[in-house]
This record gives structure tokens, sequence and C-alpha cells, in this order.
């Protein structure tokens, strides 16, 4: 019988609350703050997404997604957060609409020291069920019990498990997937951020659980251009190795 890891609550997360004064503001609090010029792409409460230096760009599109409350890493995020962590998804994909992406983009957040983690922040319709009629992703069937898999965490929205061996490109790997079936992004709506930010508390915790101590890389593959294969949205986290910044773009 697999074990499945309990929710993670505000107890076991943290309490809810806003940096301390005496935390030393990021490039991109000051770029909220509008101390620092950038171009801003979108902003609301929660979020803000803007383009980055393009001495720093490695693909003709590329921009920011970052959280108002600064997030050193995930490991400051707790349960209040979901809502902007959720959000940082579907801003990324209004804006990657608005910037004329049409066949897929790669979110990529580095996590820590081994993921190469710069500025010290956390940074990336109606509702309704798919349709019976689509044909059910192979982690639906995993969901389902259909498919066997290593489960490490499962609640009500998404489910966390080991990938196939032969996959592993790092020490820890391991996938983090809404339970609901979002080919992309661009199927979720306002209904999906508290699925989405859950896939972000929920990687950092079974991180923690798998000994991960000096970061990790979560990466989600959006489309065709960016290499997706199973067309239900996922999160790829790759941990126990350093890794180098930028990615590339393979």
């Amino acid at each position: 019988m697999t074990s499945t890891a309990s929710e993670p609550s505000e107890a076991s997360m943290g309490q809810c609350s806003l940096p301390g004064d005496s935390l030393k503001p990021s490039i991109f609090t000051k770029i909220i703050h509008r101390e620092v010029p950038a171009k801003i792409l979108y902003e609301d409460e929660l979020v803000i997404s803007f383009l980055g230096l393009p001495q720093n760009r490695v693909t003709p599109v590329q921009f920011l997604v970052v959280p108002k409350k600064q997030l050193a890493t995930l490991e400051e995020a707790n349960s209040c957060d979901e809502a902007a962590l959720g959000r940082m998804f579907t801003v990324a994909s209004l804006v990657a609409k608005q910037q004329g992406v049409t066949n897929g983009y790669r979110l990529v957040i580095n996590n820590g020291n081994d993921a190469a983690s710069e500025p010290s922040e956390a940074s990336m319709g109606q509702c309704s069920l798919p349709g019976d009629s689509r044909k059910p992703s192979i982690f639906t069937k995993i969901i389902r019990r259909e498919v066997p898999a290593k489960i490490l965490y499962e609640d009500e929205l998404v489910i966390s498990f080991l990938g196939l061996p032969q996959n592993r490109v790092t020490p820890v790997q391991f996938l983090v997937v809404p339970k609901k079936q979002l080919a992309t992004l661009e199927e979720a709506n306002s209904c999906d951020e508290a699925a989405l930010g859950r896939m972000f508390t929920v990687a950092s915790l079974v991180a923690k659980q798998q000994g991960v101590t000096n970061g990790y890389r979560l990466v989600i593959n959006n489309g065709n251009d960016a290499g997706q294969e199973v067309p239900h949205l996922h999160i790829h986290v790759f941990a126990g190795q350093p890794m180098s910044w930028p990615p590339g773009t393979d």
C-alpha cells in the first residue's frame, strides 16, 4: 500500500505574514516600488510581470513573473501565498499571449543555490472540469490508480510522484501535477489558481521530504516549442546537484 504525505497546513507551512521591515529589498521589490526602471507588462495586487535585461535574454521572447510579496525561496511560502503563486501561472499565460507566443513556452523557477537562483525572490474563463470526452492523460491514469507510480504526496488538488528512472537527469527528480487535467496553462483560469499555487508549496514540501537542502529547479514545459510531451500541465522538479544558468533552450 502506498502512503501519502499529509496536506500542508498553516501550522506546518508557517503563519500568514508579510516580510519583516528588516528584509533588504530585492531588485524586484525595487521595480515594484518604481525605484528601479523596468518595462512592466502586467501588474495587479498580487503579482507583477516585466521584461528582463536584454543582455540576459536567451530566447526572442523572455519575461519574468514575480509575486509582490518578497519570498526569497519557496521555503518561505505557506498556504496564504498560494493565491499569489497560482496567479503567477495565469499571468504567465496572459503575458505570453500578449507577447505573441502561439506555439508554447517554458517556465523555469530557480529556487536556491543549486538551481543557480540569483535575485532573492521566488519568481514565475468559466470554472469547470475537463469534459468527459477528453482522453485521460497518463497522469490522470496515475491519479485514478490505473497506472502504477510511486506517490510522494496527494491531496484534493494536486499529486506528486516519482518519474520513470530512465528519464531522470538529476539525483532527485519528481513531478507535481494538478488533478484537473489541463493540457496547458492556456486552459487555466482564475478558478484554477488555488491548485496552481498549491503546486508550488507541494514542490517545496516534497523536496524537503526527499532530503533536498541546497535548492532545486522547477521546470514547466508548456506547449510544443517548450518540448511538452504529456498533454497534462505539470512541474518537473530537479535537485541533488549544482545546475548552471541560463539553462539553455534545448
